[in-house]
């Protein structure tokens, strides 16, 4: 009896998996950029170069190389990549794939489609969208691989800017075959001169020839792209869907005095009131004051008191005014009010729901509640102007 169990551990290291591959075969993808042109497909496909992975002092070699294909179809477009790599495509470290507006428009799901059948491929990627052919080939700081610089300048840019959104290809298609949610991917474009910044020269200067810049999100209504919301109402989405970690707010009054105040451990929720009519959205959470140029007393608990006050009213037009200019450009639900209403009264939203355009979009009014109180001053007594004017004074 023992010798069967002796056995039992060689026989799962003599066990191999059916699609295994030899790492020299493979060329390992890390970017993908996808374009129509006229009636085929182009696809460029960022690689990592394994000579320079390898070998970091070897000549000035790039550490990854942009290869290109095209055909009447997506297969046909990626298959023929073979006729410039001399290896296989592999793609399980996919981090980013990105596509153009007129992909984004007439042939999302035809994208959706290939790559959600594809075995190889985990659904963890991200997806934007571009107006540019050559977004993969600029040569980057920091970063040494175009793709990982794109994701992580995404990331910094939702969670301490809000101005972006990361959307994974499995969020991107949830989305898509949900009937009652509207589309938005991050928007990524090249600022400067595209041809020097795919030169290696562009690394040598401190000021680019070429960056990347991500600021604004692409929108879509019934599964096809729009337009585009700017850097002010994707800040407004992501405090909505809690997505931003922290974030700057100003305050401005008619004095010509400011103060600036870090948004901190928001949190926001919303509910539908059926009877009323009525979209309430709730956001509260703390806040920190990171500038005050203003003649406030901060050891005044009346003037926190303001501060808070004016905070929270800004941010209640600021949602309120925002969420109603989309809709009048665009009558879309970006924020998903429909969705919600749908899972929580699913039985009477099959009656009402006759015209998505109409339905809740103007039937519906939105109003905010924000209650953000100031938990810090910083290392300060008072703000600069304040301190100013009282030694002035005497």
């Amino acid at each position: 009896m023992k010798r069967i169990f002796l056995f039992i551990p060689i026989l799962f290291l003599l066990s191999g998996c059916y699609n295994y591959h030899e790492l020299n075969d493979l060329a390992i993808v890390s970017g993908i950029s996808i374009c129509k042109i006229q009636d085929e497909f182009y696809v460029h496909v960022e690689v990592l170069n394994p000579v320079k992975q390898q070998d970091a002092s070897s000549s000035n070699e790039s550490k990854f190389i942009v290869f290109t294909g095209k055909g009447k179809s997506l297969q046909e477009a990626f298959r023929s990549v073979t006729k410039e790599s001399p290896r296989k495509l592999y793609g399980t470290h996919l981090e980013i794939l990105v596509i153009d507006e007129t992909i984004a428009k007439n042939y999302l799901q035809d994208v959706l489609d290939y790559f959600a059948r594809e075995p190889e491929l985990r659904g963890e990627f991200y997806v934007l969208v571009s107006n540019e052919e050559d977004i993969l080939n600029i040569t980057t700081t920091l970063f040494d691989v175009s793709s990982t610089y794109i994701l992580e300048s995404l990331k910094a840019n939702q969670e301490y800017l809000g101005y972006s959104t990361l959307v994974t290809f499995n969020e991107l298609l949830d989305s898509y075959l949900n009937p009652y949610q509207d589309l938005v991917l991050p928007f990524i474009e090249i600022k400067g001169n595209v041809k020097l910044g795919e030169s290696i020269n562009n690394l040598e200067r401190t000021e680019k020839d070429a960056f990347y810049s991500i600021s604004k999100l692409a929108i879509f209504k019934d599964n096809h792209f729009i337009g585009y919301i700017g850097e002010e109402d994707t800040l407004i989405y992501n405090l909505l869907h809690n997505k931003v970690k922290t974030f700057l707010y100003r305050i401005d009054y008619t004095t010509g005095q400011y103060a600036t105040v870090e948004i901190l451990n928001y949190r926001c929720s919303f509910l539908i009131d059926r009877s009323k009519k009525i979209i309430h959205i709730k956001v509260k959470g703390d806040l920190s004051l990171s500038e005050d140029y203003t003649n406030f007393d901060i050891f005044k608990y009346k003037n926190i008191l303001e501060i808070e006050r004016d905070t929270n009213s800004k941010i209640e037009n600021d949602i309120a005014s925002s969420i109603e200019s989309v809709f009048q450009k665009y009558e879309v639900d970006i924020y998903g009010f429909l969705d919600n209403y749908y899972k929580n009264y699913p039985k009477e939203f099959k009656f009402l729901y006759k015209d998505r355009d109409n339905f809740l979009i103007h039937q519906y009014s939105i109003v905010v509640s924000s209650n953000f109180s100031i938990v810090e001053k910083g290392n300060l007594n008072g703000g600069v102007l304040y301190e100013y004017q009282k030694n002035v004074n005497g």
